[in-house]
């Protein structure tokens, strides 16, 4: 059913149980697997109740697309010993659309007491939104030459349209953004100093040159120009030799020692990993973060600098480009470079153990 309204699109459906349930129902406009459009509804109880969602407030995770919707879902990750009724589902449209207009972006992100202090600064390739008077000054400059830096670096074309970038006073501000805009919890976002995707560049005001800001300004570029997809081995691979680059460091070198001790994650386990960031080894051994995303850019710089130079474009792209649950990611790496990953790791580990020095 589709109607017309002021403020944008709406989600609206009733829903009741047949006791209360403590647990929220995660609501989900879903694209792919990892695109998605999401809300939390609270207090679901027996008597019939009409939820409203304003698509432009819900969670946009992933790159979104509401053209391409392939399932609404009502989800409860801990099933509720009730029995609860979805019904009268319907979405009604308005001029808006689903997406928030700037200002409302801004009020969101910088929150309603600090957006009046929020400028914003346009580029070339950015729209840069800060509440930072420093960043004002030196930030734009330095996110234009980080971009062309990973540009020529990864050979990726030219983004389509510009790339909206926050850029917040403080950490504190910068993590109650993430928790906003993300489904990080307070740890998670935390443990970040910023996080980019096709949709935005976050991160805190921070000397502009650092190898942080080149890091996650990458993900934004790969996404934009290539894709989100492929697993996290493979996105944090990219961003980490672009990072390593940047310092005047190589991350296959840096790894060497480590395949010829073979203190590393097997590749089965490795590409399955969802998020590396949150992955943690109390023994502080290859399953910490730290080394992971290590070598993640170590086997990323095999892929274009190895053996399989001559088919990783084209192998990267796919990879890149093709939605996969992160179970089903070693079979796409299987298919995409028509080796099993045994063969795969076996030839990592004999050039990786040893690598040319990049030229």
């Amino acid at each position: 059913m589709l109607n017309s309204a002021d403020d944008g699109d709406t989600l609206r459906f009733r829903v009741r149980a047949d006791r209360a349930v403590a647990e929220s129902m995660t609501v989900r406009l879903q694209t792919t697997f990892d695109d998605v459009l999401g809300a939390d509804v609270e207090g679901v109880g027996p008597a019939w109740r009409t939820v409203e969602l304003r698509l432009p407030d819900m969670r946009t995770m992933g790159e979104f697309d509401p053209r391409r919707v392939r399932s609404l879902s009502f989800i409860f990750f801990k099933a509720p010993e009730a029995v609860v009724q979805i019904d009268d589902v319907e979405i009604e449209t308005g001029p808006g659309g689903w997406q928030a207009t700037e200002q409302e972006v801004l009020a969101r992100a910088f929150g309603e007491d600090r957006v009046r202090k929020v400028r914003k600064i346009p580029t070339k390739h950015f729209d840069v939104f800060t509440d930072s008077a420093a960043a004002q000054s030196k930030f734009p400059k330095a996110l234009e030459e980080s971009y062309e830096f990973v540009k020529k670096g990864l050979g990726t074309p030219e983004m389509e349209e510009k790339l909206p970038v926050y850029i917040f006073q403080n950490s504190p501000l910068y993590v109650e953004f993430a928790m906003r805009f993300t489904s990080y919890t307070r740890e998670q976002a935390e443990k970040t100093r910023g996080h980019g995707s096709g949709r935005y560049f976050a991160t805190y005001y921070m000397a502009p040159e650092s190898s942080v800001v080149v890091h996650e300004l990458t993900h934004s570029i790969f996404h934009r120009t290539m894709g989100p997809h492929g697993g996290s081995w493979l996105q944090e691979g990219v961003a980490t030799i672009v990072e390593y680059a940047w310092v005047k460091q190589d991350a296959a070198e840096m790894f060497a020692a480590e395949l010829r001790g073979g203190r590393f994650v097997r590749l089965k386990d490795f590409m399955t990993m969802p998020v590396l960031l949150m992955q943690e080894d109390v023994k502080g051994g290859a399953g910490t973060a730290g080394k992971l995303y290590l070598q993640a850019g170590a086997f990323y710089e095999f892929l274009v600098r190895g053996p399989y130079s001559g088919m990783s474009e084209d192998a990267i792209k796919k990879l890149a480009s093709t939605p996969c649950p992160d179970d089903r990611v070693p079979a796409l790496v299987e298919s995409v470079l028509g080796r099993t990953l045994d063969a795969i790791e076996k030839d990592w580990v004999a050039w990786g153990s040893h690598p040319p020095k990049v030229k």
